[in-house]
């Protein structure tokens, strides 16, 4: 999850609608990729 705080963090604070239109499927893929990691490690 570290890996992926710093720039949803910068980018929720600039804008949430720019963000959430345009790296939706980026930040959604993203995070999938971590819970995938972390559920392997668990």
């Amino acid at each position: 999850m570290t890996n992926v705080e710093p720039p949803k963090k910068s980018f929720g604070t600039t804008g949430h609608s720019a963000k959430k239109s345009r790296l939706d499927p980026f930040a959604e893929h993203l995070l999938e990729v971590v819970k995938g990691h972390e559920l392997d490690e668990y």
